[in-house]
């Protein structure tokens, strides 16, 4: 039976820029053909021997994602030990918070850093070790800081920017790891071009068991412990990048002009700044609902949830797993369309059931919560995968945080957006039977929203093939790189608003900052 693949592969005596469509079956000459150049060349994206995942320079860097996952998950959980317990301050965990991720948000320039800080002819490495010491002497600061002293004021100021300092060197060590990540990744063949990105997400989702074990479901309260712990991985993964990490150098040195004349380039090209629209279009519309979770008419409480999270993260995991043995050369639209609609009528079927007390109990929304992690991680993994095929060689680093950062900042947009829509209802819904309709009503719109988000779809490539060709046929356009980086800049402003307005006195009733409004 005849099949047709539209591989898209470099030739063997051509420049890794040069690429050629395959359109073949079985038998034919371009079959041959595909084969002698998967043979010749490997089908990588740059030249290189593709990464073997048990090699001690894979393992490090796969070491930095466990370890970021370790750290990320951990220091947004310590705000309730930290200043509720040790200094009776409830108000501070907003600060705290919102402090933990802002560093976050600036992942396109640390990204940028990554790809334009040579020392000793490494850039990554080099911040990868720079990032860990600066998070490692943060943790450990804390750790040694004695919190219940008297003077809480100075004391207040000192752990808040000890956060800031952590979360910072953990995101400067990421936009490395990543830049770093994306450039093995263009090694592999077509077929496997992923693994490693795969096994690298499945390793970060892995770090987070950690802190969900100890601080979640043991309720440790120890600080110092905790900020103890945190010193040791920051150790361990600033020792791997410097001794068994290697950078290997596919492109001659780039002059600071010349790489930011490459990164204007790249991001004028039609497939990044499309990309980029998904990214946040998408993120935007399917993000919606999320804020449902507080819903009264679920009535969860906290210590189930704890112990559930768990769940959460095994099953991610096993979606990883999964994808990444089985899943790479899938439809990525047909992969959304199914894990979406898979997500929304599992979601709306224990809404409803929580809502007209149709559910035994609050497990039964909890093990459905917990089952539909599967196609919720899934949705990350197309852009992931696309973020290889366009990245430029030498702007990996600020590519990805940039492909990132736009579905970070998707979540700050749909918060308000919930609220605007939430305002058309009442303040106070519960299961009483004047109330149960607009319920009903507001849980179908907010899954209709979630349900636009497919209309985007058409801005996704369906494989690495497509995304190659709309690179190569896909034309560029300054305005639309400009108004990329506008649009980028005016979101991150608007996250970094919205962040920061609920950890002030004056400001924390206004209804962008999720209050009902100042008198």
């Amino acid at each position: 039976m005849a099949f047709k693949t539209a591989w898209t592969l470099p030739t063997p005596t051509s420049s890794p820029h040069e690429w050629i469509c395959l359109d073949s079956s079985p038998g034919s000459r371009s079959a041959s053909r595909a084969s002698s150049h998967v043979s010749d060349f490997g089908s990588g994206l740059r030249a290189g021997p593709p990464p073997e995942l048990q090699s001690p320079s894979i393992r490090g860097l796969l070491l930095q994602y466990a370890c970021i996952g370790l750290v990320t998950s951990t220091l947004p959980l310590l705000p309730s030990t930290v200043f509720q317990d040790d200094f009776n301050q409830p108000h501070l965990a907003s600060v705290y918070a919102a402090l933990c991720t802002l560093p976050w948000l600036a992942t396109p320039f640390l990204g940028l850093l990554a790809d334009c800080l040579p020392l000793a002819h490494r850039r990554r490495r080099v911040c990868m070790v720079l990032g860990w010491a600066l998070c490692a002497a943060s943790c450990l600061a804390m750790a040694i800081t004695p919190l219940r002293a008297q003077n809480a004021t100075s004391l207040h100021v000192f752990c808040l920017l000890t956060t800031v300092c952590a979360s910072l060197g953990c995101a400067i060590a990421a936009a490395a790891s990543d830049a770093l990540l994306v450039a093995f990744a263009q090694t592999e063949r077509i077929w496997e071009r992923g693994r490693l990105q795969t096994r690298a997400l499945v390793l970060r989702a892995t770090g987070t068991f950690v802190p969900q074990v100890l601080v979640g479901a043991m309720a440790l309260k120890s600080a110092s412990v905790i900020y103890a712990l945190l010193t040791v991985a920051s150790v361990g993964a600033a020792s791997a990048a410097i001794l068994v990490v290697t950078e290997p150098v596919f492109e001659p040195a780039l002059s600071t002009r010349h790489y930011l004349h490459l990164l204007w380039a790249t991001l004028q090209q039609r497939v990044v700044w499309q990309l980029c629209a998904f990214q946040v279009l998408f993120g935007v519309c399917f993000y919606v609902p999320s804020f449902l979770e507080s819903a009264p008419w679920l009535a969860l409480e906290a210590r189930p949830v704890v112990w559930f999270n768990l769940g959460n993260t095994v099953v991610a995991i096993a979606a990883l797993l999964a994808m990444g043995v089985s899943g790479l050369g899938l439809d990525w639209r047909k992969l959304i369309v199914a894990s979406t609609a898979l997500f929304i009528v599992g979601s709306v079927a224990v809404h409803f059931g929580a809502l007209y007390s149709a559910l035994p109990d609050e497990y039964t929304y909890l093990v459905v919560h917990m089952l539909l992690q599967a196609p919720n991680v899934v949705l990350l993994l197309p852009a992931n995968y696309c973020l290889v095929e366009v990245a430029s060689a030498g702007a990996e680093g600020a590519l990805a945080g940039l492909v990132s950062t736009c579905f970070v900042i998707a979540r700050p947009v749909a918060a308000l957006a919930y609220r605007a829509l939430r305002a058309a209802w009442p303040a106070d819904m519960s299961k009483d039977d004047g109330s149960t309709l607009e319920a009903t009503r507001l849980i179908l719109v907010v899954f209709l929203i979630q349900a636009t988000s497919l209309f985007w779809l058409w801005l996704l490539p369906r494989q690495k093939a497509h995304v190659v060709q709309l690179k190569l046929h896909g034309g560029s356009s300054a305005a639309g790189g400009g108004l990329l980086v506008l649009c980028v800049l005016l979101m991150l402003a608007l996250a970094v608003t919205t962040s920061v307005l609920p950890t002030l006195p004056t400001t924390s009733c206004l209804w962008i900052a999720g209050g009902s409004g100042c008198k």
